[in-house]
This record gives C-alpha cells, structure tokens and sequence, in this order.
C-alpha cells in the first residue's frame, strides 16, 4: 500500500548517500572479519601489482619513461586479457565465499578458489568478452575528436554498472558469457532502476583515498626524469603499491555490495547482514520513485 501524501518517509529522510556508507561500512566490515575474502583482495593486489610492474619493465618504461608511450599502450592490450581474466577468477571465488558471508558462514580459501576453478570455461569467455569491450571503448571511443575522453568514460561506466551483477550470477549459478551480461543488463534495468548508489559511494571513496598514491606515482615520475632514477622509482612503487591496494580492495567491497543486492533481488529474505530496508531503499524503481 503507497503511502498517504503528505506522511513523512524515515528511511527516505535518512539520506541514500548515508544509507550506501552504512552499507560499504558493512561490506568492508565483512570482508575484514572474513579472512578467505582478505586473503583474495591481498592475492589480488600482489598479482595486479606484478601484472603491472612487468608491462611498465618490458614496455621499457623505467628505461625511457619519455619515449615509451606507444610501446606501452601495445603491451597494455596484449595484457588485458590475461589480467582480465585473472581479476576475474579471484572476483568469482571472493563472490563464493561473500555469499556464504552473508549466510553466517566462512568458506575457506580453497573452497572459494575451488568455486572459480569450477567454472574456468566461464571465467575464459567472459574474460574475452570483457578484454574486447574494454579494448573497444578505449581504442574506437578514445580517438573521437574532441570528445574521445568523455566518450571513453561514458561508456566504460555503462558497461560496468550493466555487469554489476555478472561476476555474482556467474560465481552463483554459472551461464556463458553473453547470458550473464544480458541477464545483469536486465537485472539492473528492472530491480535496480536509478541504483549504482552504493558503487558510487566505493568508487567515490576510492578516488579519494587513491589520490595521495597517485601523487606519488606523478611525482616519482618526475623526479625520475629529472635524473634521479633510485628515487624516482622508489616513490613511484609505493605509490604503486598504495594505489593498486586501494583499487583491490574496493574492488573486493564492491562485489560483496552486489552479491548482496543480487541475492535480494532474488529472495528478500536471504541477506541476515544487510537489512532488507536498506537493501531495498538505495536502488528502487523508477517507477515507485517517480510516484
């Protein structure tokens, strides 16, 4: 039954902002009390560092940081996918043992990594269907004149709020690459109308915690090419290692917050960590909003 008019709502008076704190709040508290979920978001800061520290050295980057532009950007395609799919293995099993999180349970490190194991064809396809679109928007759309950055952006944050709910849908119940994106697709049109609320409040947070390392990498950057080369590359790998910790772990928060939205949205009644209210109030439908 609607509301009457004129009738105060408490939870809409709270705040969809404060509310979306509330529940990243909730999401990194259970990744820090789980320790197979710690483990993965560590797992996978080690790995994406090394991933990137070996393109930056066979790209010749810290031999000729001036000149080595192209050679880079080479190196970065031809790495997409394998670290694309990396990401993607570690997301599924993180995805597994939130799942079991949000039921009062912990699953081990190999039990979580077993669940992505199972399902490596999967994981295969969709890391190539992610790889191609990534290497899409930013090789078609950032050419573009006058707009190939915006349109970059645009559309790169329109696929990843369409496959909010992928990697959940495939860690959960496993499809192929394309039925998870569409099923996603539909899943966030229809449940989740004007959602993104809580991913907007990680990545919100991660730009700002993010920017004293990337500072640091800008300014060791610097100093490496004004001829101090120890300490320009030391400043630039902590930075690194700042900012890539920092992007692993919201990552890692960011699918706890869509496993637990995908469970609600389909039964209500799963989650016992996170509220059906708040669950239910940050990412309505349209539909009801505009009523």
């Amino acid at each position: 039954m609607d509301r009457q008019a004129g009738t105060p709502d408490p939870i809409n008076n709270q705040g969809r902002i404060r509310r979306s704190l509330r529940l990243t709040a909730t999401a990194w508290g259970l990744i820090r009390r789980d320790r197979t979920m710690l483990a993965i978001a560590v797992l996978s800061t080690i790995l994406t560092l090394g991933g990137a520290t070996l393109i930056f050295a066979v790209g010749g980057y810290f031999d000729h940081p001036g000149g080595s532009t192209p050679r880079l950007g080479l190196i970065w395609i031809i790495a997409s996918f394998p670290l694309t799919w990396i990401a993607t293995y570690l997301n599924v099993a993180l995805a597994a043992a939130a799942s079991e999180a949000l039921d009062g349970r912990r699953l081990g490190l190999r039990q979580a990594l077993g669940v992505a194991q199972g399902r490596l064809l999967q994981i295969t396809t969709w890391a190539l269907l992610a790889t191609a679109v990534g290497i899409l928007i930013r090789e078609v759309l950032g050419r573009i004149p006058w707009g190939g950055r915006i349109a970059t952006a645009v559309a790169g944050s329109a696929w990843s709020l369409a496959t909010l709910f992928a990697v959940p849908i495939l860690a959960l119940e496993g499809c192929s690459a394309l039925s998870c994106a569409e099923r996603s697709a539909k899943l966030f049109k229809a449940r989740w109308g004007e959602g993104v609320a809580g991913a907007l409040v990680i990545g919100a947070w991660t730009v700002i915690v993010g920017i004293p390392a990337g500072l640091a990498i800008g300014v060791g950057a610097g100093i490496h090419e004004g001829g101090s080369a120890g300490a320009g590359i030391a400043l630039m790998a902590a930075g690194l290692v700042g900012l890539t910790t920092v992007v692993a772990f919201a990552s890692a928060a960011r699918e706890v917050f869509a496993v637990a939205l995908y469970r609600y949205a389909q039964d209500p009644t799963t989650s016992r960590v996170f509220p059906a209210s708040e669950l239910a109030r940050p990412l309505v439908k349209r539909r009801r909003r505009r009523r």
